[in-house]
This record gives structure tokens, sequence and C-alpha cells, in this order.
């Protein structure tokens, strides 16, 4: 049995979408999507039908996986309000990577479309915010103490404009990420690695100072893409003392020998 699972946060016009059955249920639509991409694999098909059930996640993530001839499908009770051809579109997505098939760009902008509508995505922040649970150890940490930081660095680059977040360690190492903003919680948390005395303070800093810069340039919603790293927010993070010592010792990644 195979588990296909579709995470999104972090991502209308016409979404009805031409050739989607009127009156068709997502239970409909997931059935069908299955049994078309089953007889182009030479795969059996008959008899297998869909059962969709909606779940209070904190996110728009997706799930299926396909169960005797019973193909179940757990969606987000945010896909509830999609339009058709949205669900069509997220069938074909899920049903795609159950096959190992690649999805059609098509169906992956008429996706991304819907998801990254600000009405989409402000949904999606209020339900994080309201159903989602973020656990960090406290900002004072052994080496650094981020309140500190925050203080200093909103100070010296934001003159003291930016409202503090809720600052702290990650509970756990993590060799990729060193750091995140989450907006739906305005909490900043840093990786735990970071909190070393081996660990040069400019990059401590510059990685904070990088999760603030996401407080003063809040992501960008444009034509269905979500916007991150725009040019303002790049700019401004080369406004930081030790900028280039601080990217290097990152990009080399010799933070990960703490």
């Amino acid at each position: 049995m195979q588990l296909i699972q579709l995470n999104l946060f972090g991502e209308s016009e016409d979404s009805s979408g031409a050739g989607v059955r009127f009156e068709e249920t997502a239970n409909d639509i997931f059935t069908r999507v299955f049994r078309q991409k089953a007889i182009r694999a030479k795969k059996a098909s008959r008899g297998v039908t869909a059962e969709v059930v909606y779940r209070p996640w904190a996110n728009a993530n997706g799930r299926i996986h396909l169960d005797g001839q019973l193909l179940r499908v757990h969606l987000s009770d945010l896909w509830r309000s999609a339009p058709a051809g949205v669900v069509e579109s997220l069938a074909e997505i899920l049903v795609s990577r159950l096959f190992r098939h690649k999805v059609s760009t098509e169906h992956s902008d008429r996706y991304r479309e819907w998801v990254n509508t600000e009405e989409v995505h402000a949904e999606m922040v209020r339900l994080r915010r309201e159903r989602g649970r973020k656990s960090f150890a406290p900002a004072q940490g052994e080496c650094y103490d981020l309140d500190n930081l925050f203080d200093r660095l909103n100070e010296l680059y934001f003159e003291a404009a930016l409202s503090r977040p809720r600052l702290g360690w990650s509970r756990a190492l993590s060799s990729s990420l060193l750091g995140h903003y989450d907006p739906p919680h305005h909490a900043i948390v840093l990786n735990r690695v970071l909190d070393s005395p081996q660990m040069p303070p400019v990059v401590v800093e510059f990685v904070l100072y990088h999760e603030m810069l996401h407080i003063r340039f809040p992501v960008e919603l444009r034509s269905g893409r979500r916007h991150i790293h725009t040019r303002p927010f790049r700019a401004a993070e080369k406004l930081f003392h030790g900028y280039d010592e601080a990217k290097k010792f990152i990009r080399q990644r010799n933070w990960r020998q703490f």
C-alpha cells in the first residue's frame, strides 16, 4: 500500500475548469481521475472508488493511498470550498504521484494559482494560527540570548520599528535549516546548533537578521506564486555588517561541524 502526501503552505480566476463534469462530487472526481490514469498505466481499475474525507488540519495538505478497491483520500477541510476545477487539478496531482507519473503544467499551475490567491492564503494563515502548535526552547540559550540580539539588531537596522516576535531555539538540531520565521504565530526560531561558543557571533546575528527581514518584507503573492526573497529583501540583506563573512561561512556549511 503506497501513501502519497502533498504538503503545502506554506501555495481564481475562472477556476471551474473546462471539461469538468457538472454535479460531480469530490468522490466522483477522484474516482474518475484514478480510473483514467489506471487505464493509461494498464493497471486494474474496475470497481475502484474514491472516498474523500476532510480533516481539520492546520494547512492545505492532501493524502491519498489505495486500499484494495478503495481509494482513500484525506484532505484539509480548506478544500471544501475549492472550485471543481481546482479539485480536479488536486486529484490529477495526487493520483499522478500515486502512479509516479509526471504532473502536467496545466494542473500544477491551476492548483498553485488557487492556493496562492489572497483569500485562500489568508485562510491558511488563520488555520495555522488557530489550529497549529508552535513549540520551541526559550530565547535565552546557553551562549546567546535572542531577545537581546533582536533588540540590538532592531535598533541598528530597523530604527526599532519591528514588533518583537516570539523568539526561541529549536528543540532538535537540523542539518539543513538554520532558522525560520512563522508569520501565523509571529515567531522566529533558530536552529540550536547556532547556540555554541564555537559559532562565530556574526553568523548567529546574520541568521537572526535574515529572519527579521521576513517581518519587514512579508511574502508577496503575484500571478499565483509566492515570492519570499524579493529584490528589496535581498538588497536589505546585503546591508548587514559582516554579510560576506557570514554568507561564506554558511555556504561552506562550516556550521555543520558544531
